[in-house]
């Protein structure tokens, strides 16, 4: 599922493990939305939960 853009707030869990790459590709639903963002970006755009997804 996409982690923006939605009409109403989803609950969003961002694993930790993706702490470790410098730049992480984060997608809209389609081809032509996906764009460039660290870490704590993600967090902050999403206001996602941050947690070890085993």
């Amino acid at each position: 599922m996409a982690p923006l853009g939605h009409p109403e707030p989803v609950e969003t869990v961002v694993d930790t493990a993706l702490e470790e790459y410098p730049r992480l590709w984060a997608a809209g639903g389609t081809l032509n939305t996906i764009f460039p963002t660290d870490y704590a970006e993600l967090v902050k755009m999403t206001n996602g939960t941050p947690s070890a997804v085993n």
